[in-house]
């Protein structure tokens, strides 16, 4: 009667609730329903704790056994109760859970993936809060030895992980959303529950605090820049990125540190910058990573590569993480001042290059000579990397060129593109006769030709405009002709 669960004798409830366990472990399925029906028509719903959830427990495991995995998993009790059931059964259950994922014919589903793992992660706990060390040595016969035991488990443990690794890639799911990740995460807290949503099995909070605890930092920073493809666009207080700013921000850091090392110094600035508006403010490390990155940015070895542009950007960037460290502020400022030297260098030689190659006509030989020297007095401070006498031979080209009249310079300009083919044929030939014709009016000191050539170049000078964009022409509307002097 008891066995059976038929009726004419008396019987508790705990003794109805320990045969259907019975029944069960013996595969006597046809037992141990009839069991718990009786249980739940004599009884209800059991008034002890334990017993409540040994009875979820093995209803969980009864559906299970007839495919309703939808139900297995709505009875499933909370992992913290998980201890009061009956560890041959909790055990069956885990199997069953595995070989349902294990199934290549049959799509695995969400809740069955979180069953297996809440399960599972219980029963290999290494406090083994399940007893299933107990349950091994009572079927064995004998203890189970600590070395056997350790090797079991850790073969175990092995053989999971590589089933939801496998199930991951099968599915195409990032580390975040992984069920492995949800598995090692539930191995050190009950983060999953066992009705999961649709997608992702524990928050993405956990699942990224889990990949940095495994060393898995440069899987996380792959799946969420997939998820976030702009990372200039990641800010700690953005809704889509507060869940996971910090994490993030820690693994993005340590990136930066790691390309300090590769000596990567616009790239680590950049890191740090992410992190920095992910919430992150830099610790003593991270301060010392950034410094040393700010003071190598742009320049390259033995003074060969130096890039102002770049370095510029980057001491921006390491003085908005450090605003209240003054070498920074120092360094951006001189980089700042040099970059303007070595544009106004590199005007002014080009602008005493053309003086000194194309002023035939217009300027005397002595100062063509002295606009000469000047570009070659910059370009012998600019190769030598001397910024004093780089800025001693600037200003002295550019006072020479500024002593120049307008028309001068316009027409400068104006002859030296004609003479690179750099206007249509009918306007450069235009422009190289004038130019001859004012050369000869030079030669032969005729002052008012001279001022008839130059108004002509400066007319040719207007209509080059659309032609030669990059031509830049003086304005002429208020210069007075040199003979009027």
């Amino acid at each position: 009667m008891r066995d059976t669960g038929e009726a004419g004798g008396a019987v508790s409830e705990r003794e109805l609730l320990d045969g259907a366990e019975r029944a069960f472990l013996r595969a006597e399925y046809r037992v141990a329903r009839p069991l718990l029906r009786r249980l739940r028509d004599e009884f209800g719903a059991p008034d002890a704790e334990a017993d409540a959830v040994r009875s979820a427990v093995l209803r969980c495991a009864l559906a299970a056994r007839t495919g309703n995995w939808r139900e297995a998993v709505r009875l499933c009790p909370a992992t913290d109760d998980l201890n009061m059931a009956g560890p041959g059964v909790l055990h069956a259950l885990a199997v069953s859970a595995l070989r349902r994922l294990s199934d290549e014919e049959r799509p695995a589903d969400t809740g069955t993936a979180a069953l297996a793992i809440v399960l599972w992660a219980h029963l290999l706990d290494e406090d083994d809060p399940g007893d299933f060390r107990g349950l091994l040595t009572r079927r064995r016969g004998a203890p189970v030895p600590d070395k056997d035991w350790d090797a079991a488990r850790t073969h175990l443990l092995g053989r999971v992980t590589d089933l939801f690794d496998a199930l991951d890639v099968r599915a195409g799911r990032d580390a975040l959303g992984a069920w492995r990740t949800a598995w090692e995460a539930e191995r050190l807290a009950p983060v999953v529950a066992a009705e999961a949503g649709p997608d992702d099995l524990i928050p993405l909070r956990h699942a990224a605090r889990q990949l940095l605890r495994d060393g898995r930092r440069v899987e996380l920073l792959a799946a969420y820049t997939r998820r976030h493809p702009d990372p200039a666009a990641w800010a700690g207080d953005a809704p889509a990125h507060r869940a996971c700013a910090e994490p993030v921000a820690e693994a993005v850091a340590e990136h930066g540190r790691d390309r300090v090392r590769a000596g990567e110094w616009s790239e680590a600035l950049a890191d740090f910058g992410t992190a920095a508006r992910l919430g992150r403010a830099p610790g003593a490390t991270e301060t010392a990573a950034v410094l040393h990155a700010a003071k190598n940015v742009g320049r390259g070895r033995a003074g060969l590569g130096y890039r102002p542009v770049t370095r510029i950007e980057g001491l921006e960037l390491a003085h908005a993480l450090l605003p209240q460290d003054a070498s920074v502020a120092t360094e951006l400022d001189s980089a700042r001042d040099a970059l303007d030297l070595c544009r106004r260098a590199r005007s002014v030689y080009v602008q005493a290059r053309l003086g000194s190659r194309n002023g035939r006509g217009l300027l005397p030989a002595p100062v063509q000579e002295e606009l000469r020297a000047a570009a070659e007095a910059v370009m012998d401070a600019c190769r030598a990397m001397r910024s004093v006498a780089l800025r001693s031979a600037t200003e002295r080209a550019e006072d020479l060129w500024k002593r120049l009249e307008p028309e001068v310079c316009t027409g400068l300009v104006t002859v030296a593109p004609a003479e690179q083919d750099s206007y249509s044929t009918t306007l450069r030939q235009e422009i190289l006769t004038t130019h001859d014709a004012l050369w000869e009016a030079v030669a032969r000191g005729d002052q008012a030709a001279q001022d008839t050539q130059l108004v002509r170049l400066g007319h040719l000078a207007e209509q080059g405009r659309s032609q030669f964009a990059d031509v830049r022409v003086p304005s002429t509307a208020a210069s007075v002709l040199p003979s009027r002097r």
